[in-house]
């Protein structure tokens, strides 16, 4: 068989004889046509690594170098992984344990002590007042109810002289509904609440969105405080803590987040993400043991903190397990009228 012959003379300096035993193929020689076309490749583009598909041997640690340094490589240029986030949580959930946190720590040690009370008075929801700024004449069973006070002699001289002050001003303040949610008592009682905000506000804030998560957190605030308001009218001790709207995230969780995971039955590709299934229903949630075991260490531990004094501020004080379970009540129900994926 007659010899062939590249068109076109060798332009590599000092590898024409290398190349010249390479490309031409006489009669007996074998054909390497892999490397036929990768030496063509070679000629016609000086810049090597700009070829999509090729790669040399500097660039493959652990590889052997190939004629003219060339190794065959068929692996896509995938994208750089992006990095494990510190925290696994929605955006809207950091935020709010973030602004839980700052607040508390703005308090502790950036404000003095005259204006940290100030703060205390103006946010925090004290339900005497309320009942005396809605009815002038319970001033005077507010003030019976602070002389019946037990306990260290300067504490119950403290709060009869702030029930006085309360009944002396008894102003109304609506927004204390809401900002009483942003204070805490201690940093066992922030870090106890944003433990369990994180734990229960994700799921919601992934399925709902941030404005539907704040709309939940929102409302059972203000319902646990309503519900404290009326159980408890004559008490002058400020209530503090987000511990109601956290009620409510976990009772809009409790809707969705124990119910089965759907099977899957082979419609449409096996990486699509499925539709998140429709809330469990009342019925559905008392058949459901997970559900109910929930519910139920829910409601006793409640029952304790409402029965026995923890160390939340600068002294022991009792829970607010009323307004607890006014925010649970007010997410559990409240949720089914938002939810679009069960429309």
């Amino acid at each position: 068989m007659p010899a062939r012959r590249l068109a076109g003379p060798c332009r590599c300096p000092g590898t024409r004889r290398r190349h010249r035993a390479a490309f031409h193929l006489g009669e007996g020689a074998r054909a390497r046509p892999p490397v036929f076309r990768a030496a063509r490749v070679f000629h016609a583009t000086r810049d090597f690594r700009a070829v999509k598909g090729f790669r040399t041997t500097k660039d493959l640690p652990g590889r052997s170098r190939g004629r003219h340094g060339v190794a065959m490589d068929a692996t896509p240029d995938l994208p750089p992984q992006n990095r494990v986030p510190i925290f696994n949580m929605p955006g809207v959930v950091t935020a709010s344990i973030g602004l839980l946190v700052g607040i508390h720590a703005l308090r502790e040690f950036v404000l003095p002590d005259t204006w940290d009370i100030a703060a205390l008075i103006d946010l925090a929801l004290i339900p005497g007042r309320w009942s005396v700024a809605l009815d002038p004449a319970r001033a005077a069973d507010l003030l019976a109810n602070a002389a019946t006070l037990a306990g260290d002699p300067e504490v119950v001289q403290a709060r009869q002289a702030f029930a006085r002050y309360v009944a002396a001003e008894p102003a109304a303040m609506p927004w204390t509904f809401a900002t009483y949610a942003l204070l805490h008592g201690s940093w066992m009682h922030v870090i106890f609440n944003t433990v369990w905000l994180a734990a229960f506000g994700s799921p919601v804030a992934r399925r709902y969105g941030p404005w539907r998560y704040g709309l939940v957190a929102l409302a059972g605030a203000v319902a646990g405080g309503i519900l404290h308001v009326i159980l408890d009218p004559l008490s002058t001790a400020p209530l503090i803590g987000a511990s109601a709207g956290v009620s409510a995230l976990m009772a809009a969780a409790a809707r969705f987040v124990f119910r089965p995971p759907p099977v899957y039955a082979g419609g449409g590709a096996p990486w699509q993400r499925p539709a998140p299934p429709p809330l469990q229903t009342i019925p559905e949630l008392m058949r459901n043991r997970t559900a109910v075991m929930f519910l139920g260490i829910w409601l006793i531990t409640n029952f304790l903190f409402g029965i026995i004094a923890l160390p939340l501020g600068a002294e022991a004080t009792s829970v607010a397990w009323d307004a607890h379970l006014g925010g649970f009540i007010a997410g559990f129900f409240l949720l089914p009228l938002i939810d679009r994926h069960g429309r």
